[in-house]
């Protein structure tokens, strides 16, 4: 349908389906003009300092290494923590621990789960939904290729309080440490596996790496592989391609970032290269390499030793960076905006060799982040403390702004070579693998929470008719209370006729009358991404608690008519919080509001 009949149709709906609104909808005039929004890509935030360790969990005995890796499942109830180098079992068999938090902190679930052979070094990847499935690497696993290493997937019954193995997926030759790295989507539909040696038997090429990609089967917690893996095509040897993944759901894809810290840029050698692939939710075909190859600019950087995806924002940790120190180590973060840009500054660290973004986490929605430096050193003469520290993207200085203290391990113990966050971001989990204060190497978890204040946004509104939506988590709902400026029996939503409402949900759009001009404040924790179920032809949807767009993969609209209302109407491109928008679909469809890219 060409615009000037999207017109007429949008003019034709407003005026045939007003009926209980028809005296003033019918004065509405078509003023169209473009409208560009200069938002940042995340919320302004409340700055909060206090932090708590509210728990250390110790590992079970010398030298496993507790807290190698780590992970939180997204609601924050449920913590996962590897120790590769657990004896208990066997030789460096390995040992996977999975606490609940309490008010009285961390509270083992389920029994402990240990590798099948001596040197499997099972936990030493790890990844937790918020059901409780775990997925655990060993990389050195023996049972179906010699040291080619295997993910474990385990279901947890809560009834009997055990975790029971729901699927075992193996390497695919010798030598390739399958189960290196790994992670899974939020809800669990996508995992990503990474076989850092695995070889190509390519002259020149050599063990390159790769990463295998699965889909959780419908109505199951077994994984199906998708039809290709993700393949790179290396200039040095040894890059360690899979070295750190990271994936995400978007709307009805599949996002995978990967990284290959020792690769050549140029002459650079370890430079460091990361990539972003994406798919549909049935990776059927080929990955789609998305925007160019992201690379360090330094000799020896290891630009992307660690890697997080969160609201379509990546994090890449260079641990080697030199900064005014070798090696101080950096975080960068970055958004595809058709070229990648950076958000905000470069985080560096200050020590000589503090390891800064040994490992990273993103979350809420790409405005919280967590960086682990693990040889950051407190107290001279004594080395190797490691530090854990968190940011929020400040909207108004278009920076990250460090919140709080850094939490400082025990000398020697490397906290913050592993590091997770709840997808709120104020629940944090580190690992000190090498913390050594009650037995040699036995390892230490630090459970963090943020008490941070609710983020406050505020919208301006005129009086009379508003399309508005519901940008926070609101403690009631009820719409004079949150338009205390509005005119009673005036709330309207629309699902091809017009319908009175009392209340107000996050993700719908609503017709308003204000008595007044004026503007509302809204307190709480703001709207994420979400879906929106179109019908055919004209609907109206809501924004998210920051400046949003439209992710439409199926091309159902044309995401640049948007169409506000402010006395007239006009075509916009981004989204802001607490108004809702015209749209026009070409079916019956899904869409997604996500986080508008940087301006």
């Amino acid at each position: 349908m060409n615009s000037t009949n999207r017109l007429r149709s949008f003019s034709s709906i407003v005026l045939a389906n007003v009926s209980p609104i028809a005296s003033s909808l019918s004065v509405f005039a078509l003023a169209f003009a473009f409208l560009v929004v200069a938002l940042p890509n995340v919320s302004n935030v409340s700055i909060v300092s206090a932090q708590t360790v509210v728990a250390t969990e110790y590992g079970p005995f010398a030298g496993s290494q507790f807290g190698t890796a780590i992970d939180i499942s997204p609601s924050g109830e449920y913590v996962i923590t590897g120790a590769p180098m657990d004896d208990f079992f066997g030789l460096d068999r390995g040992l996977v621990v999975v606490g609940r938090i309490t008010e009285n902190g961390l509270q083992q679930v389920g029994q402990p789960l240990a590798g099948a052979g001596n040197s499997d070094q099972f936990g030493y990847s790890v990844a937790i939904t918020d059901d409780a499935t775990i997925f655990i690497g060993s990389r050195f696993d023996d049972s179906a290729f010699t040291s080619g290493g295997s993910v474990s997937v385990y279901t947890y019954n809560e009834g009997t309080n055990t975790f029971v193995l729901s699927q075992k997926i193996d390497a695919q030759q010798d030598n390739e440490q399958f189960g290196w790295a790994l992670d899974t989507s939020d809800g669990g539909e996508a995992l990503a596996v990474s076989a850092v040696t695995y070889d190509y038997n390519v002259p020149g090429n050599g063990v390159t790496g790769i990463v295998r990609v699965y889909r959780r089967a419908d109505g199951a917690n077994t994984y199906a592989e998708c039809e290709e893996a993700i393949e790179y095509e290396a200039t040095a040897t040894n890059v360690e391609f899979g070295s750190a993944v990271a994936v995400e759901r978007i709307g009805d894809g599949i996002k995978v970032a990967v990284s290959a810290p020792k690769e050549k840029v140029g002459e650079l050698n370890g430079a460091g290269i990361v990539e972003y692939y994406s798919n549909n939710l049935t990776c059927a075909g080929p990955w789609s390499k998305v925007g160019a190859t992201l690379t360090g600019t330094q000799e020896f950087q290891d630009f992307g030793s660690s890697l997080s995806l969160s609201g379509g924002l990546l994090a890449v940790g260079s641990r080697k960076y030199n900064a005014t120190e070798d090696d101080a180590g950096s975080v960068q973060v970055f958004q595809l905006n058709g070229a990648w840009q950076q958000v905000g500054s470069t985080l560096t660290g200050s020590q000589m060799q503090e390891y800064f973004g040994a490992d990273v986490a993103l979350a809420d929605n790409g405005s919280t982040l967590v960086v682990g430096a693990s040889q950051y050193n407190a107290e001279p003469p004594f080395v190797t403390h490691g530090k854990v520290e968190r940011y929020r993207f400040d909207g108004e200085a278009m920076d990250w702004v460090k919140t709080g203290t850094e939490v400082t391990g025990y000398r020697g113990s490397f906290l913050g070579t592993s590091v997770a966050a709840n997808s709120a971001g104020d629940d944090i989990v580190a690992g000190a693998p090498y913390d050594s204060e009650t037995n040699n190497d036995n390892g230490k978890i630090y459970y963090i929470t943020y008490e941070t204040a609710p983020d406050t946004l505020a919208q301006t509104y005129s009086e009379g008719w508003n399309m508005v939506s519901l940008p926070v988590q609101f403690a009631h709902n009820d719409y004079a209370e949150v338009f205390p400026i509005s005119v009673p029996a005036t709330l309207y939503s629309f699902d091809g006729a017009y319908s009175l409402e009392d209340v107000l949900t996050p993700g719908i759009g609503y017709w308003v009358t204000m008595s007044q001009d004026g503007a509302v404040v809204f307190s709480g924790d703001p709207v994420g991404s979400f879906q929106v179920n179109l019908m055919d032809g004209w609907n109206i949807i809501a924004s998210m608690g920051e400046a949003s767009v439209v992710e439409d993969p199926n091309d159902l609209v044309n995401e640049q008519e948007l169409y506000s209302f402010d006395g007239g109407y006009q075509i916009v491109e981004v989204m802001e919080p607490g108004r809702a928008y015209w749209i026009y679909s070409e079916g019956a469809g899904v869409i997604s509001v996500v986080p508008a890219p940087a301006p």
